[in-house]
């Protein structure tokens, strides 16, 4: 009888290490395997340089002077985004000013060594552009690196192309850890 009492005990204890075991492998094993916030931002900045190269894009910290920017010279903002104005548009008129309207048409596209269009708006593919209202960042519709681009576009029909951390993307943008290049065209609305 003792025996058997002394196995029903060895048993139940060989048990509990048995599954203690391997609920800590599994535990361990998905943590080795999961790629962490930090690895995502640096392959992020991996992308940005690598898409820099492949173009031959010359970034500069001191925004340029001459305006439209020299071909493949972008500036990089304090904040992160990269902007080449291509076209300073109608600059005889009144310049962008807070609340004004902004409208754009686009393209974006992905950084990556075969880019991929992710989105191109423009009248073909849709009867209205996207609208919303400059420095109104409740709106969905606009993220801040085409709030950033349209301070330093400034005027109506100027085009600019830009490449944009996730940080300053939309909320999709954020949460994968993905930039995207833009060609923008603006039109400004008083």
């Amino acid at each position: 009888m003792k025996f058997v009492y002394l196995f029903s005990i060895c048993m139940k204890l060989i048990t509990k290490i048995f599954v203690v075991t391997i609920t800590l492998g599994v535990f361990f094993s998905s943590c080795i395997d999961e790629v962490t916030y930090s690895d995502q931002l640096k392959t992020e900045k991996d992308l940005i340089a690598a898409f820099i190269s492949r173009n031959n894009i010359t970034v500069v910290t001191e925004k340029p002077t001459q305006v439209p920017y020299p071909e493949n010279v972008y500036y990089k903002t304090q904040s992160g985004l990269y902007i080449n104005i291509v076209d300073a548009g109608e600059t005889t008129g009144d310049s962008l000013e807070i609340y004004d309207e902004l409208v754009f048409r686009y393209l974006k596209y992905t950084l990556t060594e075969n880019a991929d269009t992710a989105s191109y708006l423009n009248t073909l593919e849709s009867r209205e552009p996207v609208s919303f209202y400059f420095y109104d960042f409740t709106q969905t519709q606009s993220c801040k690196g085409w709030h950033e681009a349209a301070s330093y576009m400034k005027y109506n029909n100027a085009v600019a192309r830009i490449i944009v951390y996730s940080k300053l993307g939309f909320s999709s943008d954020l949460s994968a850890v993905i930039p995207y290049g833009y060609e923008i065209y603006m039109k400004v609305r008083k």
